[in-house]
């Protein structure tokens, strides 16, 4: 059976990172510290092609977004670029900046608008100079955590401000580490051999590769395959299968054409309860109570 995610390989942004994007990164200091307070809104917006915004600045917020798919173009300035599946648009206070849907593939996306405590005096000076538009290795991570963010925001239950709070702080700390010029001239010469083992992850989500076997098809030793993928993706070997898994499951129980036994052998599952287990392990709920949502 062939399949389709929903993050398909074929609209997933490269691994490799446009130098251009990363001017300003040697600004980033070791002793940057700040913390996320005063959200102003969390949204999540559906393919438009209608949607567009014009010479938008917020005056005292720093606005996050994450393209979950499609095509949007933007303008800062003298500048023009393209966001598509996979970038983080990011616009310290002040910035105006005019976008719109791409016409044949309007993006999807999910932003975030925030005030940030400095406890250094200078690390929001610092946050300001990050590229508008960054391209990171890390989509799953950042569309699970994206997903986590709007389901905490929109549920609204016990302690939910304290999980928003982290989660965007995360997202900060994985932005700014990502834009270290020295971690990504190490991880850049086998960046496209990772890049060719998630292809084939999300290819055939149906099996489930050794990790030994995935280190010998990109000719790296076990321990340094083992090392590079989770710097370049956020995850190790078997935690990315597993979120392909999850992600998919997730997909198919939701597309209303089969049960959790049906989605769980057709992502290669015999047994349904270790399915449900590892779902749950990952998704935080199980995948009956994720239907029920």
């Amino acid at each position: 059976m062939a399949f389709v995610s929903r993050y398909s390989h074929d609209i997933i942004p490269t691994h490799m990172h446009d130098s251009s994007d990363l001017t300003g990164a040697e600004r980033i200091t070791k002793s940057m510290d700040v913390s996320v307070e005063n959200f102003r809104f969390v949204v999540q917006r559906t393919p438009d092609t209608g949607w567009q915004i014009a010479k938008l600045a917020h005056a005292d917020i720093f606005v996050l977004a994450f393209a979950i798919s499609g095509v949007a173009h933007y303008d800062v300035g003298d500048t023009s670029f393209d966001v598509t599946q996979g970038d983080i648009v990011w616009f310290p206070p002040g910035v105006v900046h005019s976008a719109y849907s791409d016409s044949t593939n309007p993006w999807s996306f999910c932003s975030v608008g925030f005030q940030l405590r400095d406890h250094t005096g200078t690390s929001t000076g610092q946050l300001i100079n990050l590229p508008h538009r960054l391209r990171l290795p890390n989509f799953y991570r950042f569309a699970a955590l994206l997903e986590e963010l709007v389901h905490e925001w929109t549920s609204k239950r016990l302690a939910y401000m304290v999980r928003c709070r982290a989660i965007v702080e995360e997202i900060l700390f994985i932005m700014i580490r990502a834009t270290d010029q020295n971690e990504q001239r190490q991880s850049v010469p086998h960046v496209f051999a990772i890049h060719k083992v998630t292809q084939l992850i999300e290819q055939q989500p149906q099996k489930t590769f050794a990790v030994s076997d995935l280190a010998k098809r990109v000719n790296l030793s076990e321990s340094y395959f083992r090392r590079l993928f989770k710097q370049i993706t956020g995850y190790t070997p078997v935690q990315y299968q597993h979120w392909v898994k999850v992600n998919l499951a997730k997909d198919l129980l939701l597309s209303g054409q089969c049960n959790v036994s049906e989605a769980a052998f057709q992502l290669g599952f015999d047994n349904v309860y270790y399915f449900s287990r590892l779902f749950k392990r990952v998704a935080g709920i199980s995948p009956s109570v994720y239907l029920e949502k």
